[in-house]
């Protein structure tokens, strides 16, 4: 069996993050930091490493907090 050593990795478009980040706001007490939201929002949506780490084109930012921006 081959392996491709390029696996695509794919992100839920932005307004699929909607809801999970206002469901991680309303966990955090209704306010915290961009990063607290964003890593709860990931948390609930059930992102994979290799989906959070995903850099947005060159980076430095993930393609995950690019999309929740």
């Amino acid at each position: 069996m081959d392996e491709s050593p390029s696996v695509e990795v794919t992100i839920p478009p932005y307004h699929a993050m909607f809801w999970p980040t206002l469901k991680a706001l309303k966990a955090l007490g209704d306010s915290g930091s961009n990063v607290e939201i964003e890593d709860r929002a990931s948390l609930l949506m059930g992102l994979s490493d290799s989906q959070i780490n995903r850099l947005h084109l060159s980076g430095p930012q993930t393609e995950v907090r690019y999309r929740m921006a």
